[in-house]
């Protein structure tokens, strides 16, 4: 587990990348210069079945072959999370301190498309060749971090609200919500670095992690408080905004927190919605 970048063994200079820092579904992947964007950045993810996730550290989503195709020749970019093979890859050691990527669900590897390692060709997915194109040096990446620590949430749409889990409730299940600053222990969150590209967010009043409900991959799935259990539902990608605001993408869906009807009422729910990057799914601490 952990942040990488992905050097092709045909030139060590090229690294993937999402084209153009894209955070949409459908964001291209392709090989540019390395220059230590996020868009350059991957999360290496162990699945616990032998297989790895690998998802882009600045969109929070998965990649994975273009439109679920199983053939060879097929473009690779990426999607929000399904949690199927599609989206997990096995890394074998090519024993020159390279590996492969290669599909669970197909036994293709990601591939750079014409063989061409330049900038802005394409990745695809291929039949094993064994060639240098089909071969990745993986190189830990460094983050801007968040300091471990407790934090009051403000919403960036309304300063004066923050985050709370709701009605001061240490009960398993209980809802986080918005609603004005009274300075409480149920508004102040603890954010602890997991060392593996993720945090963990625990509430500072009942000590329970920000949780997807039911670890829930769906649009406007209620964000709820739950005991810590290590589930990827409970783990969070904290991006930090050119203007030094956060978005929190949830590390099993690869969707943003933000609030339920872009509203910041007293008492609006807080859900998770498509990263789009916007005042709606942005925080301050």
């Amino acid at each position: 587990d952990g942040v990488y970048t992905i050097a092709s063994k045909a030139n060590k200079n090229k690294v993937l990348k999402v084209q153009s820092g894209s955070i949409k579904n459908g964001g291209n992947i392709i090989i540019a210069t390395g220059k230590s964007f996020d868009s350059q950045k991957f999360i290496i993810t162990d699945m616990k079945d032998g297989t790895y996730r690998i998802t882009n550290y600045y969109s929070g989503k998965a990649i994975r072959a273009a439109d679920d195709s199983k053939k060879a020749g097929t473009n690779v970019n990426q999607s929000t999370m399904t949690l199927d093979k599609l989206e997990r890859w096995y890394i074998v050691d090519a024993g020159d301190g390279t590996v492969y990527f290669q599909n669970a669900a197909t036994g293709l590897c990601i591939d750079i498309a014409g063989d061409v390692p330049k900038s802005g060709s394409n990745i695809q997915t291929d039949t094993k060749t064994g060639a240098d194109d089909q071969r990745y040096f993986l190189k830990k990446a460094s983050i801007d971090r968040i300091k471990n620590g407790y934090y009051i949430i403000k919403a960036s749409s309304n300063p004066k609200k923050v985050l709370e889990t709701g009605f001061d409730s240490k009960q398993v299940g209980a809802r986080t919500m918005i609603a004005a600053n009274d300075k409480g222990d149920n508004q102040k969150y603890k954010i602890t670095y997991l060392k593996n590209g993720y945090y963990r967010i625990t509430n500072a009043g009942s000590s329970h992690a920000l949780h997807v409900m039911n670890s829930s991959v769906g649009k406007k799935s209620d964000i709820i408080q739950y005991k810590y259990s290590d589930m990827d539902s409970q783990y969070w990608i904290i991006h930090i905004n050119k203007n030094k605001s956060v978005s929190f993408i949830n590390a099993r869906s690869g969707m943003a927190l933000g609030l339920d009807k872009n509203k910041t009422d007293n008492g609006t729910k807080a859900v998770q919605q498509n990263y789009k990057g916007n005042k709606i799914q942005s925080f301050s601490l």
